[in-house]
């Protein structure tokens, strides 16, 4: 094995005097952290190169198209000018009557807000309608730039058994772990 990190571990192994001869304990153990540490390298280089629409590769391309609703076009090149587009398009804020309108149209929250954090109330009862009405406030209505938080008199396990409800349809609704552990 000839790598950077290994290479640097069996230094480091050797200046504290420890064993490096082939069949040693130590050089396994250097051989498992190396492959662990350029494992982690790599997959920090991609996630880096996947953070930008202009240099992610085709696995970062779809992340971002799914975020937006779109398919994956012919070529890279394409499918880049379709994020840049939907998203310099589609960016719209809401003035806070049409948000006030939205909330008093569902006639089951109120909220309030502090900074960039917007705190939903509700207090009625617990069934899928609830999961709809916070997932399309979160995904249609609520700015990027807010934090929401859930504030609900919670329910005890039966209630969630009750809704028969399977934990994939549950990730259907695409709701953040932090808001359903609120409910």
């Amino acid at each position: 094995m000839s790598s950077e990190i290994f290479d640097r571990l069996e230094g480091l192994m050797r200046s504290l005097n420890l064993s490096v001869e082939e069949g040693t304990y130590t050089r396994a153990e250097m051989k498992a952290y190396s492959a662990g540490i350029e494992l982690a390298a790599q997959s920090f280089d991609e996630l880096l190169k996947n953070l930008f629409v202009d240099t992610a590769s085709a696995k970062g391309l779809a992340m971002f198209l799914s975020l937006i609703g779109e398919k994956p076009a012919a070529s890279f090149e394409k499918s880049r000018s379709i994020i840049t587009d939907v998203i310099s398009a589609g960016t719209r804020l809401f003035a806070k009557s049409e948000y006030d309108s939205k909330i008093a149209a569902l006639g089951r929250f109120t909220y309030s807000v502090s900074g960039n954090e917007i705190r939903l109330n509700f207090n009625s009862a617990f069934n899928r309608l609830i999961f709809e009405i916070i997932a399309e406030l979160i995904r249609d209505y609520t700015p990027c730039s807010s934090v929401i938080d859930v504030v609900s008199t919670g329910h005890k396990f039966s209630a969630w058994d009750g809704l028969g409800m399977r934990w994939f349809e549950l990730d259907g609704y695409e709701l953040p772990f932090y808001i359903i552990d609120k409910l």
